[in-house]
């Protein structure tokens, strides 16, 4: 899904425009990553050089109040903020939401049809780095995937590459950080989670789904960055 990231992030530049900085940030962005455990956070910390070691080593901004707008994002339906006013969740098969009578922004069908587009092909199987290839075991699909195959979409990283690429979108659908009132926007990453209980947290897989949600949130960060956004990102513990 990082052709659906970059894409918003082509996006936010042209349209973006440089918010002044309060003592708070104007947008909050908490991430959590189910099943993200400190040990596979301390057993993968020197490999992590993109966006998921940023993201970890970032501290907690102090708890404000959020009297702006409370956006979420999530892979699965029970990730989702339920206390946000505007929520979206990956049902098995497109982007949803349970706000009744809730109008899609023009993110969501955009995110539901770049994963139609993606799954109406095959994916061959991911390549391994050294570091995941010495995990692999006899049999390893390592994520590849027939053409309409939703199920294993749902359990590898693209799942949170999608969810990355609305979350992108929804920024701009919704102009967060734009105005006097703070913002917040929740994130729940779900592959990892179902990666885990798939192949086990000590699989080639789950190797390969941490070094891809390294890349893939490497470029929602810098996709904020080309929107000149006053924000603060932080991992949930």
């Amino acid at each position: 899904m990082r052709r659906l990231l970059v894409a918003f992030a082509v996006l936010a530049a042209a349209c973006g425009a440089p918010a002044q900085a309060p003592q708070q940030p104007k947008l909050k962005i908490v991430i959590s990553v189910d099943q993200l455990t400190p040990e596979l956070l301390t057993e993968y910390r020197t490999q992590l050089r993109g966006g998921l070691g940023h993201v970890a080593a970032q501290p907690s901004f102090a708890e404000g109040t959020v009297t702006g707008q409370k956006i979420a994002v999530s892979g699965r339906s029970a990730g989702v903020d339920a206390a946000a006013t505007s929520r979206w969740f990956w049902n098995g098969t497109s982007f949803a939401t349970d706000v009744a009578g809730a109008v899609a922004p023009r993110t969501v069908p955009l995110a539901n049809s770049g994963v139609q587009k993606l799954l109406s092909s095959p994916e061959p199987a991911l390549v391994s780095p050294p570091y995941c290839a010495a995990k692999a075991k006899p049999g390893g699909k390592r994520f590849a995937r027939a053409a309409g195959d939703y199920a294993t979409f749902s359990t590898s990283p693209s799942l949170d590459g999608a969810t990355l690429a609305l979350a992108a979108g929804l920024i701009q659908d919704f102009k967060l950080g734009r105005d006097a009132a703070p913002d917040l926007l929740t994130i729940d990453l779900a592959a990892t989670g179902a990666v885990a209980q798939t192949y086990g947290s000590g699989s080639e897989e789950m190797c390969l789904d941490l070094f891809a949600l390294d890349r893939e949130l490497g470029d929602f960060v810098r996709a904020l960055d080309l929107m000149k956004l006053d924000y603060s990102i932080e991992l949930k513990r």
